[in-house]
């Protein structure tokens, strides 16, 4: 039999990798992070246990990995925002808490099994970590740009008012999540346009409804 050549290897690496973050996903969505076993995964991808080992050296590395391409993809959403220069201020804000509503919503059953475990189970990414600064630093930078053109009321400290906006969304979501709040993500979206951001307009430049 001839061996594989050192790119169909890398393939057949990163296919086996891509069904393991995809396995590992679906299982969060049904059971507690902390009952998602190497074991369990291996008789859901149908191959030994030992085989996994071969990409991840434990369950923590495997569902880092995996939740990693959730945050490749919300980076790959802010920029798209971000980079749309026909947005005014206003409607940056709302594509940006779009694509937090959307992700919670998209990862809804995840999020929630995150939210109840990351107490016993760092789920600590970098990636996560730069969205979250991208998000306050947007937030800020439309916070500016509104009351600079006089869409926005004057606001004082725009880094703090981009911590309100991110902290409100994920505490409302958080609701959700532990079943505290009777309200569904889509609702907590036009809730969240309609209170908050509807505040952040100078009078008589209100927008929304």
């Amino acid at each position: 039999m001839p061996k594989l050549t050192l790119q169909a290897k890398q393939v057949l690496n990163e296919t086996m990798r891509a069904a393991m973050r995809r396995e590992t996903l679906a299982l969060l969505r049904t059971l507690p992070a902390e009952n998602l076993t190497m074991e369990l995964l291996a008789e859901r991808l149908g191959v030994a246990k030992g085989t996994l080992y071969n990409y991840y050296q434990n369950k923590q590395e495997l569902i880092t990995d995996a939740l990693h391409g959730i945050h490749l993809q919300v980076a790959e959403e802010i920029t798209a925002v971000a980079t749309n220069t026909e947005l005014p201020p206003d409607e940056k804000i709302l594509g940006y808490t779009g694509i937090l509503f959307d992700n919670f919503n998209r990862y809804r059953e995840i999020y929630a099994t995150i939210c109840s475990t990351e107490k016993e189970i760092d789920f600590q990414d970098r990636q996560r970590a730069q969205n979250i600064r991208r998000f306050l630093d947007e937030f800020a930078r439309e916070l500016t740009r509104g009351a600079e053109c006089g869409l926005f009321s004057p606001i004082q400290d725009p880094a703090a008012a981009a911590m309100v906006l991110y902290s409100t969304i994920v505490g409302m979501m958080r609701l959700v999540f532990f079943g505290e709040a009777c309200y569904r993500i889509e609702e907590c979206r036009t809730i969240f346009r309609n209170v908050v951001v509807h505040a952040l307009y100078a009078s008589g430049k209100e927008t929304r409804p």
